[in-house]
């Protein structure tokens, strides 16, 4: 067994997601905002997202092998419709908008979660069923207010739709999460 070295690398907090055009981050943030603004909540510091991979931690010596297996994996993958329709929840803490579950965005999670399982070693998501979202409020959120908030949210409308054509490399810097690399979906 080799020794180990005097200063391993630092873990880094990742995940990969799908993230949408500008505008539609406009429109979500500003949700977000809002919401922050009336309610004190807020989210994770992240642009608007739909989560295909969570939170994992590797030193950025060793994110290589993940890069280059979400660069694989993207040139083989299709562009996809993905369609945000209005508002839901994960009671009692979690306001969201919700994503249309269409077959492609499952076959994208599960073929994105497999690769990366088998080629990489990182851990399968625990959830066992993927429910994608955007959160729009989770942290400083009591039961009262989530009630109150979901109240408001549960008739609002929210449509909007794109093409996805990429995946995203988040990490987690400076108390928030960066865009790393973006992997262009070919096929």
């Amino acid at each position: 067994m080799s020794p180990l070295p005097d200063n391993p690398a630092p873990l880094i907090r990742w995940f990969i997601a799908l993230v949408p055009p500008e505008d539609i981050q406009a429109q979500a943030t500003a949700v977000v905002e809002e919401l922050t603004a009336r309610y004190q909540t807020r989210t994770a510091k992240a642009p608007p997202h739909i989560t295909l991979m969570p939170p994992f931690e590797l030193a950025v010596n060793a994110i290589g092998p993940v890069k280059r297996s979400l660069a694989d994996f993207a040139r083989q993958q299709q562009p996809l419709q993905v369609t945000l329709d209005g508002f839901s929840a994960f009671p009692p803490r979690v306001l969201f908008i919700d994503v249309v579950r269409s077959p492609q965005l499952l076959q994208l999670k599960a073929e994105l979660e497999a690769c990366l399982v088998q080629q990489c070693g990182l851990l399968p998501d625990n959830h066992p069923r993927f429910s994608p979202h955007m959160t729009v409020a989770s942290r400083k959120l009591d039961r009262a207010k989530f009630k109150q908030m979901w109240g408001e949210l549960e008739s609002l409308s929210f449509e909007a739709a794109w093409e996805s054509n990429a995946v995203t490399l988040l990490r987690y810097e400076k108390q928030r999460w960066q865009i790393d690399q973006v992997f262009r979906l070919e096929a």
